[in-house]
């Protein structure tokens, strides 16, 4: 499958060889980071989107029809996509839910934050077995939705039932029942649980870190 856009076709298999290729050389020291990556991609188109922020940006240089749109620059988040939001307790101690995840945070067009917004929720909703005009929709009310926040000033609209349960269950959470999930005290001693993020170090790693 090739799709032809602005007189220059996109190869998706080309672009799923690029961000492999990718991510085997940023994990060649530790070949299981690539696997546990690699599953996670592999697991739905949208998972796939999660995964490949620099991708992502690939295709708006090479592709500029793709980036252009609108004036305006602002503090972007960067990795712009639905699952980089939750409800957690902010640097004043109050829950909120709200824009987590910083790690590709920069000043740019507002437009590239939307756009990269508006694909994941695209793919979200047709993870969920939406219908495309039905997934469109919700894009639409993404876009509608940010256009009167950042433009017209707008109150937030009311949260859905399923993130309120999401900010009650985190003001119930204390800091020592995150203390208590993460490091249970056994015999007087805290360890840290380790789950499936976590990988023995490499011997020459482990050695220097012991150093």
């Amino acid at each position: 499958m090739q799709v032809a856009y602005a007189r220059r076709v996109i190869d998706p298999f080309e672009l799923a060889d690029r961000q492999i290729q990718r991510d085997a050389a940023l994990t060649a020291w530790h070949p299981p980071l690539h696997a546990r990556k690699r599953g996670r991609m592999l697991a739905s188109p949208f998972g796939f989107f999660r995964g490949t922020a620099p991708l992502y940006y690939e295709l708006l240089r090479d592709h500029p029809v793709l980036a252009s749109g609108g004036p305006g620059e602002a503090m972007l988040v960067g990795d712009m996509h639905l699952e980089n939001v939750g409800a957690y307790r902010d640097d004043r101690d109050e829950v909120t839910f709200d824009l987590n995840d910083f790690d590709d945070a920069r000043w740019g067009p507002v437009r590239l934050d939307v756009v990269r917004l508006a694909t994941s929720v695209l793919l979200a909703a047709r993870a969920f077995r939406a219908s495309g005009p039905e997934a469109l929709g919700v894009v639409g009310h993404v876009l509608a939705a940010h256009h009167r926040a950042y433009f017209d000033g707008a109150a937030a609209p009311a949260r859905p039932g399923s993130v309120e349960r999401m900010v009650a269950k985190a003001a119930r959470r204390t800091r020592r029942d995150l203390l208590d999930a993460r490091a249970p005290e056994v015999h007087g001693r805290r360890a840290l649980v380790r789950g499936e993020r976590y990988f023995d170090l490499p011997g020459e790693l482990a050695a220097d870190v012991d150093a």
